[in-house]
């Protein structure tokens, strides 16, 4: 026992709150906890901003809690909403902040509703457990008779066989005047299935799923509400990311070479916040005459997986460049 506590190292364990998590749901409560160590960290150091704001993106919440991009959105609406936490965007590239409301009063009452939920989900349980009756196979016990006869099988809910019917002694006579049923023997009429080539259902899903997860992974709603001037071009650059990813095509034309889509593919569902920020930075600088726009933004998009980070660090070295040689 001894080496499973020292394999489950209590410093990559996570703290949760029961009472919360009954009240607002285990995942809720395993992001809150991830955020209040979060907080602590930066006000241990120093490094809060703005009074208690913090930052926090997806892969480090991900990796704190092992919850997507999609779970984290929901987990943090639900905080938002019950009034835990807020939350906002800002930076360059844009980044999540987060504020721990220090609200006791509220907490306290949060945590309150959750005890009382777990009483009343055990009071349930208890009531389920003793109000239930032994079952052997689906079949009740035998009720005895007082006059010695054979004991009679009275009917009981099959777990397995719901439709089975029970057995007893009493015989049911059999009237041979009528003639025998003969439906079984009747054969079903084979309707001929319209089978159609191209699912166009599940071609619809397909987009919709990869829709939401593309959305999620760039935080869409987040940069809209930090840029909401670029809201039409944000939007463009969202569809031609799931219309490049959901193409039947083998190959996708990037920077004039035709690139094999499962790259292309696995490229732009990587892409995220930073990247969206980095091609709309791009399109602001730019001044050269574009003529086909799509093909010149299904590259940036390509690209700025690739060269983001040099793009940044060129830029750190320039702004300190500078900044020394003003002092």
């Amino acid at each position: 026992m001894k080496a499973i506590f020292k394999l489950l190292n209590p410093d990559n364990t996570m703290s949760i709150n029961r009472q919360l998590a009954h009240a607002i749901g285990l995942a809720e409560a395993v992001v809150y906890g991830a955020l209040l160590s979060k907080y602590a960290y930066y006000d241990q150091h120093g490094l809060l901003t703005d009074g208690d704001w913090f930052y926090s993106t997806v892969e480090d919440l991900e990796e704190s809690t092992a919850l997507t991009a999609r779970q984290q959105r929901r987990c943090i609406d639900t905080l938002i909403k019950s009034g835990l936490i807020q939350c906002k965007v800002q930076g360059m590239p844009a980044k999540r902040y987060f504020c721990i409301n220090d609200d006791t009063e509220l907490l306290a009452g949060i945590l309150s509703n959750g005890s009382k939920s777990s009483c009343d989900k055990s009071a349930q349980l208890d009531g389920t457990v003793k109000q239930s009756e032994p079952v052997t196979n689906g079949i009740t016990e035998p009720s005895s008779t007082s006059d010695g006869s054979a004991p009679v099988m009275t009917k009981a809910h099959n777990l397995f066989s719901p439709n089975v019917t029970t057995c007893s002694n009493e015989k049911e006579e059999q009237d041979f005047t009528k003639p025998p049923n003969c439906s079984i023997y009747k054969t079903k009429e084979i309707k001929p299935k319209l089978i159609n080539p191209i699912n166009q259902s599940e071609d619809i899903d397909k987009r919709s799923d990869y829709s939401r997860i593309i959305r999620d992974n760039t935080e869409c709603d987040f940069i809209i509400q930090q840029n909401p001037e670029k809201k039409e071009i944000i939007l463009e650059l969202i569809d031609i990311i799931v219309d490049t990813v959901c193409s039947a095509k083998p190959t996708i034309r990037v920077n004039g070479e035709d690139i094999p889509h499962d790259i292309v593919k696995s490229t732009f569902l990587k892409l995220n916040s930073s990247h969206i920020e980095y091609v709309l930075e791009a399109m602001d600088n730019n001044i050269s005459d574009v003529r086909n726009i799509r093909s010149y933004l299904i590259t940036a998009l390509y690209n700025s997986r690739l060269t983001l980070n040099s793009y940044w660090q060129f830029r750190v070295n320039h702004d300190m460049k500078e900044y020394w040689q003003e002092g």
